[in-house]
């Protein structure tokens, strides 16, 4: 995964794009993955662990009733989310994530960027710690995908 974030630092710093986080289902796992390599804070600006409905709505944003509607783990609380992060962070990338890691696990993400935006639902299997690493990795992938395009 190394050599992947520092293609990732590599794209990003030659764009001049920076990234912020709002994470729910990856507890912070996915900002741990971003910063986990010297010089990060050339492109990563800060997150939030969103873990709890009162702090999705209350730091994010998210709207009551698009919550009440879709539940929390689905795309338009997941773009809420990403949208309420660049909002307060001013960041270029806004990426967020929700979803049930108990059993047969599932999430949802939202990558919003200058060109657009990329969501998904994914699947994983495994235990909790394997199903969040199994995201966060997913997660940089399509990040990486979404800035080479």
């Amino acid at each position: 995964m190394t050599d992947d974030l520092l293609c990732l630092k590599r794209m990003l710093v030659g764009e001049g794009l920076r990234v912020a986080t709002a994470e729910s289902c990856t507890g912070g796992s996915l900002a741990d993955a971003l910063t986990s390599i010297p010089g990060s804070s050339d492109y990563f600006v800060g997150g939030v662990v969103a873990y709890s409905v009162e702090v999705k709505v209350g730091v994010l944003g998210v709207n009551p009733e698009t919550v009440e509607q879709f539940s929390v783990y689905s795309y338009q609380v997941v773009e809420e989310m990403a949208e309420g992060i660049r909002r307060l962070t001013g960041a270029d990338v806004a990426i967020a994530t929700s979803g049930e890691f108990n059993g047969e696990g599932y999430f949802y993400y939202c990558i919003l960027h200058p060109r657009g935006k990329d969501t998904g639902r994914v699947v994983v299997e495994g235990s909790r710690r394997e199903m969040k690493g199994e995201a966060v990795r997913y997660i940089l992938r399509r990040l990486l995908k979404v800035i080479a395009t």
